[in-house]
């Protein structure tokens, strides 16, 4: 393997040859899978290309079946192949893709932070929407160093976080949230301070 984590071509030759179909083979030699030791894929044949799913199943390119337990690592939490949220899903791209929340916000999101608002305890009355956990960690860390200082407080960084409750693969979030500090400090290192 090359300083880079991308195999060398012998390697992908070699490792390639432990898959039997075209996808596996482009699967192996192109996509990163960035939590699992890339000859563990290649010669333990732990590689999993995904064709389908429907409900809580997941079907291979081979065409075996899979139940979902991380749903999508939690984005699919209402199942897999579901008309009516596609349906939901090309309306809405029809009328309007995305808006860009810098500086914009749309119809559908002021409805949903509303209905958001309604239903969240106390005074929690706005909302911030992100595309992931990544963005959410980052995001949170950005108004936690924000509030400090507007509150006088510019030099104040650390942050209190849970370990070992993985929330994304942004750097900080990786810092923050990693399970195992000591690994990734060996392939990522240094860490962001304060976590």
């Amino acid at each position: 393997m090359t300083a880079d984590a991308t195999p060398v071509p012998e390697a992908r030759a070699m490792h390639g040859a432990a898959y039997d179909e075209p996808i596996y083979q482009k699967g192996l030699a192109h996509v990163w899978i960035h939590t699992v030791n890339y000859v563990e894929l290649a010669e333990r044949r732990g590689l999993h290309v995904f064709a389908r799913g429907e409900g809580s199943t997941l079907y291979d390119a081979r065409g075996e079946a899979w139940i979902d337990a991380l749903s999508g690592l939690w984005v699919v939490n209402a199942g897999h192949g579901r008309r009516e949220i596609a349906e939901a899903m090309a309306a809405q791209a029809s009328t309007l893709a995305y808006v860009s929340s810098a500086a914009y916000t749309s119809v559908p999101a002021v409805e949903l932070a509303e209905t958001l608002a309604r239903l969240t305890p106390g005074d929690l009355q706005r909302v911030f929407f992100s595309s992931g956990g990544s963005e959410a960690v980052e995001t949170a860390i950005k108004i936690a160093k924000q509030t400090q200082v507007l509150r006088g407080f510019p030099r104040r960084y650390k942050i209190i976080a849970r370990r070992g409750s993985y929330h994304g693969m942004t750097y900080g979030a990786m810092s923050l949230t990693t399970g195992n500090r000591a690994q990734q400090e060996r392939f990522f290192g240094p860490l962001m301070d304060g976590g």
